[in-house]
């Protein structure tokens, strides 16, 4: 996997990339900011990388305080990754490629 500059810049010195999703990442605490981005998966976390250009931002999601990780489809049976994390779930949505969430998945809970 190619790692970005973006991601490059905020990698620890023993982290690297394992997988990623692109989607929209409803946070719960604030719905109206919702953003569409990546989710990347390294070894130490989940970070979710906004791709809006006049608004750029990221969040961080350290494994040890998520508790799972899940697949769970909408009304359309289009699948959204949900996860608990300081115990508020997070959900990505609107997932482009979806054929990669299980392997997403199952890269993330080796680490978990």
């Amino acid at each position: 996997m190619l790692v970005d500059d973006r991601v490059g810049q905020i990698l620890l010195p023993d982290e690297k990339v394992i997988d990623e999703l692109r989607g929209e990442l409803r946070l719960p605490t604030r719905t109206i900011e919702q953003c569409n981005g990546r989710l990347v998966a390294t070894n130490q976390r989940l970070i979710f990388l906004c791709e809006v250009r006049e608004k750029p931002r990221q969040d961080t999601f350290p494994y040890k305080s998520i508790e799972r990780i899940v697949i769970r489809n909408n009304f359309k049976n289009e699948p959204r990754v949900l996860f608990e994390a300081d115990d508020e779930i997070q959900m990505l949505q609107n997932i482009i490629d979806e054929q990669n969430v299980e392997p997403f998945i199952k890269n993330v809970q080796k680490y978990l």
